[in-house]
């Protein structure tokens, strides 16, 4: 057995140091008009799943300068797509990412600031 000699009270403190460090963020939805001859102007990547991302999550690499979502200033680089359309990003390889997006334009990201 394993005993703790922290009180409830100084563990809870830890916790919300911990907390406190994190990245704080915020969800956002965004439409896109697809531009056929260009796409939308972003470059993708996928992390995890490892012992600190549970799952395989899908992120924005880079914005294409003057690109179609460079223009529409919503999306930036580290912004995690977690929904397209009615398909989840949780979970999904990047190949699949990018087939979806090439067919919806309704995206819910989250930022984190």
């Amino acid at each position: 057995a394993v005993v703790s000699t922290q009180s409830t009270g100084d563990k809870n403190m830890c916790i919300a140091q911990l907390y406190s460090t994190l990245p704080q963020t915020h969800l956002f939805e965004v439409n896109l008009e697809k531009d056929n001859a260009f796409g939308l102007g972003v470059y993708l990547y996928g992390l995890g799943p490892d012992r600190l991302v549970p799952y395989v999550s899908i992120f924005v690499k880079d914005v294409i300068k003057s690109g179609y979502v460079d223009r529409q200033g919503m999306i930036k680089p580290n912004d995690q797509i977690i929904k397209c359309g009615d398909t989840s990003f949780v979970g999904i390889k990047q190949e699949q990412a990018l087939r979806i997006l090439k067919n919806r334009t309704h995206m819910k990201l989250r930022t984190f600031t």
